[in-house]
């Protein structure tokens, strides 16, 4: 990296910490700024830094704590629960287990938040776990499934960059990634998702969902960008389903499923088919010449988030 483009990374970041020492006093507005800043900040620098070096270790640690700080302070300035579930839609849930069988199988859920699906998929008898680079959510998890279970299952959640971390000889029948690729930088991508792969079982399901980039953006980009703007935050890249299927095809994936669409308004969501996926990737290009807020409509009826990788 550029010596001065480093020194001007460095003092973003450094602003934006300082800032955030002083978060309890700032009006919601102020929080939607420094919301924007932390993310662009640190998306920047994160950007210019070496694949697998400390340096990226350490700021897309330091970027995901504070930021949890800072939709924590958020909720509560919108007067809603600290600790409402994050990561996990639970009308999923049962598109999940119809997917994966009943159990004993081994789950995994990257970017677990609070332990939502987690706690969810032990009450039906899996044997499931979670990650999420967030200590406090973590730590947030730990406690709620320790009440809801009347034990300590501390062993079940672990905190760290997924990419570093040490399964041993656990494999997965399942895993779940919601909204975690596009915060990875694009050159880890197939690290992430060759390291899903490795961690499955013959025949695991990778159950993926990433904002598509025609849909975008999903991140902080919005609080001051229009829709349509390439994602500048946390959402380092974002992804069309072409690409994502490359991707996965890469990573050694067999096979690539998703929906027709999804469900809502009384509609119940289709199951995933091969056949699908490939509608879906010739329709990508006739949708990307229809005006943005019609294109994001039909782009999130047909469920364009959602998509199942086959090990």
């Amino acid at each position: 990296m550029d010596l001065v483009a480093r020194d001007f990374c460095r003092e973003s970041v450094e602003a934006v910490q300082q800032r955030l020492t002083s978060i309890s006093s700032l009006s919601r507005m102020q929080l939607d700024e420094l919301h924007f800043d932390w993310e662009v900040a640190y998306a920047s620098a994160i950007k210019k830094s070496s694949p697998g070096s400390g340096e990226r270790e350490a700021l897309f640690t330091a970027a995901y704590s504070g930021l949890t700080t800072i939709l924590r302070a958020m909720r509560a300035r919108d007067g809603r629960d600290l600790d409402a579930p994050m990561g996990f839609n639970s009308a999923h849930f049962d598109s999940i287990v119809d997917i994966v069988g009943p159990p004993p199988r081994t789950m995994l859920d990257i970017g677990c938040s609070t332990g939502t699906l987690v706690r969810m998929l032990l009450a039906y008898g899996y044997d499931a776990y979670g990650i999420d680079i967030s200590e406090d959510l973590v730590r947030k998890a730990t406690e709620l499934t320790a009440t809801g279970f009347g034990q300590d299952l501390s062993g079940r959640f672990s905190a760290g960059n997924f990419l570093r971390h040490d399964f041993g000889d656990q494999k997965f029948d399942f895993i779940h990634s919601n909204d975690v690729l596009e915060h990875i930088h694009w050159d880890e991508a197939i690290d992430f998702l060759s390291k899903c792969h490795s961690l499955m079982r013959p025949g695991g399901v990778l159950w993926l969902i990433t904002p598509n980039r025609l849909t975008g953006p999903g991140d902080a980009t919005t609080l001051k960008l229009p829709w349509g703007t390439p994602a500048i935050g946390l959402h380092l890249k974002e992804y069309t389903f072409a690409e994502l299927s490359t991707l996965l095809h890469q990573a050694n994936f067999c096979q690539v499923e998703c929906r027709l669409f999804g469900a809502g308004r009384g509609r119940r969501a289709t199951k995933p088919r091969p056949i699908y996926a490939s509608l879906k990737r010739a329709a990508e290009p006739v949708l990307a010449g229809i005006p943005f807020p019609v294109r994001r409509r039909i782009m999130g009826v047909l469920d364009y988030s959602l998509t199942i990788a086959r090990a």
